[in-house]
């Protein structure tokens, strides 16, 4: 499953196509299903996406209809000043679990950008950078070192890798089970642990599995592999790193 961020979709808001040139669209219907389109092409069902902010300026029906076209995420919303109109009542009946911010990682998601002054008290307690909405185009000025904005005018109308904007990477940890034939009958051996700073695929876990079962000189005949990958992140991995 992926994590992603987006914002500023702002369905069905007419407004918005006279102040942004990359929404060239002749009615807000169209707007709305390219970014539906863009949505759905980028995202997997299953995943999870972070929404920050200014969703909906349309009518109830309008709003449905637009949920029942978006694929089936896990929806995170974290509110914006236009997001006013609509009950958290409501958006947790479309699926937006609403909140007013939110830390992922060592970044914390906002509508609009935090102060700097704020930015810098955060960062006593890990946070690195501000995702946000809110500016839409208009981020000149704004050190992007600390902060990102992911208003749909900025990640080319489509929703992006909150990952990729993390400075914390996951570490991967595949355990295998084996069970096998040699001259003693069918046998399960003790559980293999494969770690690595990359995700891998399934081929290339199995090929490192066997390639590790071949050294230990025994005549086995390989029935079933199993994989199960675990992603540690944060103290996880402080820890897992300094034990190597």
């Amino acid at each position: 499953m992926t994590n992603w961020v987006i914002s500023d979709p702002h369905f069905g808001h007419k407004g918005i196509l006279k102040y942004e040139k990359i929404r060239d669209f002749n009615s807000t219907d169209e707007m709305d299903e390219a970014i539906i389109k863009n949505f759905n092409d980028t995202v997997s069902e299953g995943d999870t996406v972070f929404w920050l902010g200014d969703m909906f300026f349309c009518k109830t029906e309008r709003m449905k209809y637009i949920v029942d076209k978006l694929k089936k995420t896990r929806n995170i919303l974290v509110l914006g000043n236009h997001d006013n109109g609509v009950s958290k009542t409501k958006f947790k009946r479309f699926g937006f679990m609403p909140y007013r911010m939110y830390q992922y990682k060592d970044l914390i998601l906002t509508h609009e950008p935090l102060s700097e002054v704020n930015l810098k008290i955060l960062s006593e307690y890990g946070i690195t950078k501000n995702i946000h909405g809110h500016v839409h185009s208009n981020i000149e000025g704004m050190n992007q070192d600390k902060y990102k904005c992911v208003s749909i005018e900025c990640t080319d109308l489509k929703p992006i890798n909150i990952d990729s904007l993390s400075s914390i990477n996951p570490f991967f940890e595949y355990n295998i089970k084996f069970n096998v034939t040699n001259a003693f009958g069918m046998i399960c051996l003790p559980l293999y642990k494969i770690p690595s700073e990359k995700e891998l695929s399934i081929d290339e876990v199995k090929e490192m599995a066997i390639n590790l079962l071949n050294k230990q000189e025994n005549d086995y005949v390989i029935n079933e592999i199993k994989i199960t990958k675990k992603v540690l992140l944060d103290t996880e991995i402080t820890l897992l790193r300094g034990a190597r």
